[in-house]
């Protein structure tokens, strides 16, 4: 019997003593004291670790599996025996770790039993480390044991949980629930996971309970608007084609606001997830965003920090991001205002991580000191403040949203900061992600036959970005977080916006057509028919919103010379 074909589909029923394995491993080891070495041995070791597993037994088991590795001559399998000899001596944490690196090394000799029985072992040394819990879910996914498949998904999805539930800005666990769940044909669980975001329903299935809540209404709430309706026209096509689905008139609610007021309210927030809770720990659904159920339920959080004094929290799941930024966190200032709180009524502001220099520029240009802030990195994701005053989130672009940003950035010193030029090419030449294929190609043609200014926005400053977008009659960009800077274009500026033909979301269609400016959009094609698919493997991505976009030279000719005819 070779190590793959060691039995390993055994649950938490079969970890009682048996009478049948205990006298397997008695006879086992009889077997072995008459034969202690050789490809028999090989075998007799492996079935000994099997039974020792039945029993619940797992440091003898693994030892037994490492006596099968000797006999059978594995790679480094006396490293691993020695390693493994000396052990006891080591710290709790080195002995975790260890355990974690014995399981990689069994896997890889396709002992899946001897791995899983490893790893179950670092989390009982170190029950807190997310690289044990994650590893223990890529088991589940991966062992190659057609008896598993019943439970298979429910387990590799638990295990990663638990993971999350000690850290829920640990990236490792969504990659792989991703991948868990796209292979299991959970396409939308898979995609949000993807995100970052854990869907309700896995965690509540998971803890097999829900979060106490309490709507936002019943608590100190202050209501600024009522709820109201938008109009959209439709985005327009510069080749005359009928306008993309997502893109066609429409109509949506936009939801009441309010400012809520929290004593000893309690806040989570990560780049991922805003969790909100009242002194009694009941979660605030209407204020909170991201995997917040996986964060009310833990009960492994790091304890929060307490903070003195009255605490506005502006952090925004996403906050960091640009768009999120302007729309979903500093926006919402106004609803302070309205609400009648000033800056210098706050001891602290909560904001999301300071990563980019944006940031500290418009923080700056609001008035707001550095000794003010409360950043969400990892010493001060988790708080209670005496007082937390809360203004509503947002969900979708608003008109007050757009007013708001105009009138906190448009001032004359910005606007006049960099000269004008008429027509610009946003480019996203140094993404990651959502590149134009063939952009230099592109790009040069706007310039020699049109006169555009190939713009990167990360290269410039905030007040800089205003200004170009506040002076400019035409903008062409695929679509990303730099068109959020439209919402600062003057009304009737022309809109060029590219997208791919997987990823069409009508973010900035919304905010282009709330102030007024003639939105256009090209899609592009699937990137399947480009000519030379080795040329753009990287701009493929598994998440539609990631993949390159690939507008043909021609097509694009075409479009640019019918909007600056037409448009």
């Amino acid at each position: 019997m070779s190590p793959s074909q060691l039995p390993v589909s055994w649950s938490s029923a079969d970890l009682d003593p048996q009478p049948a394995a205990l006298a397997r491993v008695a006879e086992l080891r009889s077997a072995l004291r008459q034969q202690p070495i050789g490809p028999e041995a090989a075998v007799c070791y492996g079935q000994l670790g099997a039974a020792l597993a039945m029993l619940g037994r797992r440091v003898p088991a693994l030892w037994a599996f490492l006596h099968q590795a000797l006999c059978a001559g594995w790679e480094d399998a006396d490293l691993a025996y020695q390693e493994y000899h000396l052990l006891p001596t080591c710290a709790i944490e080195q002995q975790a770790h260890a355990h974690h690196q014995l399981a990689l090394w069994l896997r890889d000799q396709d002992c899946w039993l001897g791995a899983r029985l490893a790893l179950e072992e670092a989390i009982a040394l170190d029950h807190n480390s997310l690289t044990a819990w994650t590893a223990l879910g890529d088991w589940w996914r991966d062992c190659p044991d057609p008896a598993l498949e019943p439970e298979r998904v429910d387990r590799a999805l638990a295990a990663y949980l638990q993971a999350l539930y000690r850290n829920p800005t640990y990236r490792r666990p969504y990659d792989h629930l991703f991948r868990l769940l796209q292979r299991a044909g959970r396409f939308e669980d898979a995609l949000s996971c993807g995100r970052k975001w854990v869907p309700r329903s896995l965690v509540l299935a998971d803890r097999q309970q829900a979060p106490q809540e309490l709507p936002a209404a019943t608590l100190d709430y202050c209501p600024i608007d009522p709820a109201d309706r938008v109009q959209l026209r439709a985005s327009r096509s510069p080749l005359g084609e009928p306008p993309h689905p997502d893109l066609c008139a429409t109509e949506y609610e936009v939801d009441p606001t309010f400012v809520v007021t929290l004593p000893q309210g309690r806040a989570w927030t990560d780049h991922y997830t805003s969790a909100i809770f009242t002194e009694t720990g009941a979660l605030v659904q209407e204020l909170s965003l991201g995997s917040v159920e996986l964060v009310a339920l833990s009960e492994q959080l790091p304890p929060p920090r307490r903070v003195a004094g009255t605490v506005a929290l502006l952090s925004v799941a996403g906050g960091s991001m640009f768009c999120h930024w302007l729309l979903n966190l500093l926006s919402r200032l106004r609803l302070l205002a309205d609400a009648g709180w000033t800056l210098d009524q706050f001891d602290y502001v909560a904001v999301n991580e300071q990563e980019y220099r944006y940031q500290t520029e418009t923080l700056e240009l609001l008035g707001i000191p550095p000794q003010k802030l409360i950043i969400s990195n990892p010493d001060d994701r988790h708080i209670v403040a005496d007082r937390l005053v809360v203004p509503s989130r947002v969900d979708r672009a608003a008109p007050w949203i757009c007013d708001t940003l105009r009138q906190l950035f448009l001032r004359p010193a910005i606007i006049q900061s960099v000269a004008p030029h008429d027509r610009l090419y946003i480019s996203r030449d140094w993404a990651k992600y959502r590149r134009v294929v063939d952009d230099r190609q592109l790009s040069d043609w706007l310039v020699r036959q049109h006169g555009f200014k190939i713009v990167l926005l990360e290269s410039l400053s905030f007040a800089q970005q205003v200004s170009l977008l506040a002076q400019a009659k035409v903008v062409v960009a695929p679509h990303g977080a730099g068109l959020t800077n439209l919402v600062f274009c003057q009304p009737g500026t022309i809109v060029l916006e590219l997208f791919s033909p997987r990823y069409v979301p009508s973010y900035f269609w919304e905010i282009a057509d709330l102030i007024g400016l003639a939105h256009y959009h090209l899609v592009g094609e699937p990137l399947d028919h480009y000519p030379d698919p080795e040329a753009i493997l990287n701009y493929r991505f598994s998440d539609p919103g990631a993949d390159g976009i690939w507008i043909p030279f021609d097509r694009f000719q075409t479009a640019v010379n019918h909007l600056l005819t037409e448009g």
